[in-house]
């Protein structure tokens, strides 16, 4: 079966454990797992400084 995955900023709110644990889950459970991620990518910008409080 094959299933594409759309996140938007949410593997960021987990640990990396349990995010490698997500991305292992779909390759050991699909035979072709796609991954659209959208995350932030500018830290330094107003949204990302908001990301980075919001996280903290």
């Amino acid at each position: 079966m094959h299933l594409n995955f759309i996140i938007e900023c949410v593997l960021i709110y987990l640990d990396p454990d349990s995010s490698h644990e997500v991305v292992g889950w779909a390759c050991r459970t699909f035979s072709t797992a796609v991954f659209f991620l959208y995350e932030q990518i500018h830290p330094d910008d107003a949204f990302g400084q908001q990301m980075i409080r919001n996280l903290e």
